[in-house]
């Protein structure tokens, strides 16, 4: 029997950084990207921060933005309260699943149904999944 290989998260190199948000969610989206990042992570943080971002690339070929340092989080939008912090890697997740959900309800992108399902399998193996399936849901 073959062992299921986890999903890996890379951390993007400075020198990759420039044009990966749209390389990653499309070159017509970028800009609305930004925009809706920042939202979801003003949302999902205590004060309301804007962080600067980290970029992963997932070995099953998905991506993920998350926030360089971020207070961890109590609470999230809708009311929901959680039992315990989510850590930034957490909320970046969070906050990509998120941009993802919206933006394919937009646009009915393929491509974006698939970049969600990648990031939602590597998700599923994260230390704070409950927390990421209680946001997203």
């Amino acid at each position: 029997m073959q062992a299921i290989e986890q999903v890996r998260a890379y951390p993007v190199p400075e020198l990759a950084r420039q044009g990966f948000l749209a390389a990653s969610f499309g070159l017509t989206h970028a800009a609305k990207v930004r925009t809706l990042l920042s939202q979801w992570m003003t949302r999902l943080s205590e004060r309301g921060e804007r962080p600067q971002w980290r970029f992963f690339l997932l070995s099953n070929g998905g991506f993920y933005v998350a926030p360089i340092q971020m207070t961890p989080l109590a609470s999230l939008y809708r009311g929901r309260t959680f039992g315990g912090r989510l850590t930034s890697d957490a909320a970046g997740i969070i906050a990509t699943l998120l941009t993802l959900m919206e933006l394919t309800r937009e646009s009915c992108e393929h491509e974006l149904v698939v970049a969600f399902d990648r990031l939602l399998e590597f998700a599923h193996n994260h230390d704070d999944w409950e927390s990421i399936n209680c946001a997203i849901t």
